[in-house]
C-alpha cells in the first residue's frame, strides 16, 4: 500500500517555461551587453532552440553564440552562470497547493526528487510556496551530475529517507526519458503526469503505472485511494 509520494519539480508542479523565459531574457540581456547582439534576437534564438530540443540539450547558449560567431568558453560559461542566478517569479499549477495540503491532511508522507543545481531548485521551491509541504527532499546535485536521473541513486535515496519500503512509495513525474524506468526497475509506483515540455512525448507506458493530465489530477486519485482505503477499515 503506497504510504508515501514523491515528486518531480520542473514541470510536474509547475510550469518550467516560467523559469526558463526569465531566465533566457536575463542571458540575452548579458549577450546584449557583451556582443552588441540584440536580447530580443538572442532571446528568440535561444527559447526557440529550447522548445526543440528540450532541456535535455546542454549546448543551446554555444550553439547560439557560435551562429553568431562569438563563442569562447568564457562567455558560455558567464551565461551558464546567469541563467542559475536568475530571480525567478513562478506560481505552480492549478491545485497543486491544495492538493498537497489535502494529501498531508490524510497522513501520506511527501518527499521530492529533483535534478539540477541545489541552490537553483531550492530557490524554485521557496518562490513557489511549496517547501514545507515535503517531509523529505533529495536534490541530486548534491550527488554530482552522473547521479541525476534516471541513476537509481536519488530514488534509493528517497526511499531511505521516508523510512519506507519501495512498494510503499510512489513517485509523480513528467519525463518518460528519466523519471520512471529506474524507480520501477527498484520496485516503486510510478506515475506520469502529461505537462510541461515532455507532454507530447510518445514513449511505452512499460515503465508507467497510471498517467494523469496534471498533477492535481493524480493527487486527487491518491485521495480517493486512501479514503476508499479507510473506509474499508470501519
Amino acid at each position: 500500500m503506497i504510504q508515501a509520494i514523491g515528486f518531480d519539480l520542473d514541470d510536474t508542479l509547475y510550469d518550467h517555461a516560467q523559469y526558463v523565459k526569465g531566465a533566457y531574457l536575463d542571458v540575452a540581456l548579458e549577450v546584449e551587453r557583451q556582443i552588441g547582439v540584440p536580447r530580443d534576437e538572442f532571446f528568440t534564438r535561444i527559447y526557440t532552440d529550447w522548445q526543440e530540443l528540450t532541456s535535455q540539450c546542454n549546448h543551446i547558449f554555444s550553439d547560439a553564440l557560435a551562429a553568431y560567431d562569438a563563442y569562447s568558453p568564457e562567455i558560455e560559461r558567464c551565461l551558464v552562470k546567469v541563467y542559475r542566478a536568475h530571480d525567478p517569479m513562478l506560481v505552480p499549477y492549478p491545485g497543486v497547493v491544495d492538493g498537497l495540503r489535502a494529501l498531508r491532511e490524510v497522513g501520506f508522507k511527501l518527499g521530492l526528487l529533483t535534478d539540477g543545481q541545489v541552490e537553483v531548485q531550492r530557490r524554485k521551491l521557496k518562490v513557489l510556496g511549496l517547501e514545507n509541504f515535503f517531509d523529505v527532499k533529495v536534490y541530486t546535485g548534491n550527488l554530482g551530475r552522473a547521479f541525476y536521473k534516471p541513476h537509481q541513486a536519488g530514488f534509493l535515496a528517497l526511499i531511505s529517507d521516508l523510512g519506507l519500503e519501495p512498494g510503499e512509495v510512489a513517485y509523480v513525474g513528467d519525463n518518460p526519458l528519466v523519471d520512471f524506468e529506474s524507480a520501477k526497475r527498484i520496485g516503486m509506483c510510478t506515475f506520469r503526469v502529461l505537462t510541461g515540455e515532455y507532454k507530447k512525448l510518445h514513449l511505452s507506458d512499460k515503465w508507467v503505472d497510471q498517467t494523469f493530465e496534471n498533477a492535481f489530477q493524480a493527487m486527487n486519485w491518491f485521495l480517493g485511494r486512501r479514503e476508499t482505503a479507510q473506509h474499508g477499515k470501519t
